[in-house]
């Protein structure tokens, strides 16, 4: 372990040349005969094994190869374990990003001066709309001039926080971005990301948008009000229109069946989940399922979508 040995110390070249592995694996591929190797230790109980070879019509290795390996066996070992930590982190980073990726609002991650750093699913999708809000070279834009201002303020305030900066700001900020579509404009809230934490390289995290689009209604996942409330499959069904802002009357037509009916379900809906009304049943359920997507697409690039 940690130490370079000469594959004639493990096992004699007689042996090694009679082997199944030699003969069947080694010898047709590669013919890896003389080796010096090593193996060691990775950051989280991992081994890495490292080895130098040469066929068979290669003089082998001497012993001042194996001393040699070993003074930079440290600078090997520790570019290794420097290499598994940040394939740690990247997993740990994967992990997180996929966490977003399930939420049905935008999460958006901007440096001091705007530029995109990262961005869910959700998030992404609105920038691609174009419709109030986009991504352009230079960063996050508003598309009317005045909300883009107050935008840009925002963030500022924000990173100031972040940064630790006296006076900058007041903690989150509030906005309402109108859409030239004529849809309703989105809710935007603009938050530091941590306090007194310096920004060390141009493009670190300083601020989170957090951006709903009242528009954006979907479906909820019939499973889960069903797994939840306990609903019927005809309950789950009325509470999803419910949700989409439907009426009762409009309901009961578009299921088929008679208004009284559609009653009846909003009624052992409501009881099961113990509700006073239509507005308290609904705001139950989303309080439970909305930040949930029902289905979370494969995750893309987003830290280089600006430069595209």
């Amino acid at each position: 372990m940690n130490r370079f040995v000469l594959s004639a110390d493990l096992v004699s070249d007689l042996e090694w040349q009679n082997s199944r592995i030699y003969t069947e694996l080694c010898r047709p591929n590669t013919d890896v005969f003389h080796g010096v190797m090593s193996i060691g230790m990775l950051p989280g109980d991992g081994h890495y094994a490292l080895g130098i070879h040469r066929p068979r019509r290669s003089r082998p290795f001497t012993t001042e190869a194996a001393h040699l390996m070993d003074r930079v066996a440290p600078h090997i070992r520790r570019a290794l374990q420097i290499r598994s930590k940040f394939q740690q982190a990247r997993t740990a980073a994967d992990a997180a990003a996929a966490v977003l990726d399930n939420l049905s609002f935008g999460i958006i991650q901007v440096g001091a001066t705007g530029r995109l750093v990262n961005a869910n699913q959700a998030a992404l999708a609105i920038l691609r709309a174009n419709d109030g809000l986009s991504l352009e070279r230079i960063g996050l834009r508003a598309r009317l001039a005045e909300d883009h201002n107050r935008l840009q303020a925002a963030i500022k305030d924000a990173a100031g926080l972040t940064a630790g900066a006296a006076g900058s700001g007041n903690g989150a900020g509030y906005l309402r971005i109108r859409r030239p579509s004529g849809a309703r404009p989105y809710s935007v809230i603009v938050a530091p990301l941590g306090f007194a934490r310096p920004v060390v390289i141009s493009n670190s995290p300083v601020a989170m948008l957090i951006v709903t689009d009242p528009e954006a209604g979907g479906q909820l996942d019939s499973r889960a009000l069903r797994t939840l409330f306990g609903f019927t499959p005809a309950e789950a069904r009325l509470v999803n229109l419910l949700v989409g802002g439907r009426s009762l009357p409009d309901i009961a037509k578009e299921l088929g069946i008679s208004f009284e009916t559609a009653r009846t379900h909003l009624a052992r809906a409501r009881a099961k989940t113990e509700t006073a009304s239509q507005v308290d049943l609904v705001r139950t359920v989303l309080l439970a399922l909305s930040p949930v997507r029902t289905v979370a697409p494969q995750r893309q690039a987003t830290a280089s979508q600006q430069d595209h």
